[in-house]
C-alpha cells in the first residue's frame, strides 16, 4: 500500500469504511481482525445465496478485501491516521464514517469563512 499515492488510498479507505466498520480500531490487529470479520461474511452470504450473479458479486468483494487485507492495509491506515490527526482517516477511526464526512464539512465551512461562526 505504500506504492499507491494518498488519495487513492483515500478513495479505497472510504469505500472498504463503508464496508467494514472501523470505528475504534487503532490497531493494525483490530483493523485486521474486523477485515477478516468482513470476508467471512462476504463468503457465508455467497454460500448462502441462490442467485448466481449474487454469488459472484459477494465472492468478489470478499476477494478485494482479503487482498487488501494481504497488501497491508491495515498498517497504511494507521500511518495514514497519525500523521493527519484531524483528515478523514483518523476521523473515521475515532467515529463513523458519517461523521467524519460532517465534521470534514463542518471544518472545510469554518476553514472557508475564516474561522467565524455565524
Amino acid at each position: 500500500m505504500d506504492s499507491i499515492p494518498r488519495y487513492e488510498f483515500h478513495k479505497i479507505f472510504q469505500r472498504l469504511s463503508y464496508t467494514v466498520n472501523l470505528k475504534g480500531a487503532f490497531t493494525t490487529e483490530e483493523i485486521d481482525r474486523r477485515l477478516e470479520r468482513a470476508i467471512s461474511n462476504f463468503r457465508e452470504a455467497a454460500h448462502a445465496t441462490w442467485r448466481e450473479s449474487e454469488k459472484k458479486r459477494l465472492f468478489q468483494k470478499a476477494k478485494a478485501i482479503e487482498t487488501l487485507k494481504n497488501k497491508g492495509f491495515a498498517e497504511a491506515t494507521i500511518k495514514e491516521a497519525y500523521e493527519n490527526r484531524y483528515g478523514f482517516v483518523a476521523l473515521t477511526l475515532h467515529y463513523n464514517v458519517e461523521r467524519a464526512e460532517e465534521l470534514k464539512r463542518a471544518f472545510e465551512r469554518a476553514r472557508l469563512r475564516g474561522g467565524r461562526r455565524k
